[in-house]
C-alpha cells in the first residue's frame, strides 16, 4: 500500500505513540478511567488516521488540483507583504524596547529586545533558505 497523505500517516502514528503512553500511565500509576478512556480514543483516532493516509489524496495534490496562476500569485505576494510587516513590527518592538532598557536599566527589556532580534535573524535565514530552494524547484 502506498501512504498517500504523510501528514495523516504521522499523525496516526503519534496517536500510537500517546495511546501506548496512556496505557503504560495506566499499568504504573493503577486503573483510572480518565487513561483508559484517552488510550481507547486516541486508538480510534489513530486508526481513522491510517485509513485516511492510504485513502485520501495529499494535501500538496489537493492545492495543486484547485489553483491557478493568479491564486499563487496572489498568495505569494500576501504572504510576502505579511512577512514584511511582521519584520517591522518586530523591528519597531525591539527598538522601543532598547528604549524602555535605556531609560529604566530593567534587564527584561534587553532579553526581550534580543529574543526578538533572533526571531528577525531566524526569519531572515529561513527566508533566504526558502528562496534559494524555490528557485531551484520551481
Amino acid at each position: 500500500m502506498k501512504i498517500k497523505s504523510i501528514r495523516h500517516f504521522i499523525t496516526g502514528i503519534l496517536c500510537v505513540v500517546l495511546s501506548l503512553i496512556c496505557l503504560g500511565v495506566l499499568i504504573v500509576n493503577g486503573f483510572s478511567i480518565r487513561y483508559l478512556i484517552s488510550a481507547i480514543l486516541l486508538i480510534i483516532f489513530s486508526l481513522i488516521s491510517f485509513v485516511y493516509s492510504f485513502s485520501v489524496k495529499g494535501l500538496e495534490e489537493e492545492i495543486n488540483e484547485s489553483v491557478d496562476e493568479r491564486d499563487s500569485f496572489v498568495t505569494m505576494k500576501s504572504g510576502h507583504k505579511t512577512l514584511q510587516i511582521a519584520n517591522w513590527l518586530f523591528f519597531s518592538i525591539v527598538m522601543i524596547l532598547i528604549l524602555l532598557y535605556g531609560f529604566t536599566k530593567f534587564f527584561v527589556f534587553l532579553i526581550s529586545a534580543i529574543t526578538l532580534c533572533a526571531v528577525i535573524v531566524i526569519l531572515l535565514i529561513l527566508m533566504i533558505i526558502m528562496n534559494c530552494y524555490y528557485e531551484k524547484h520551481e
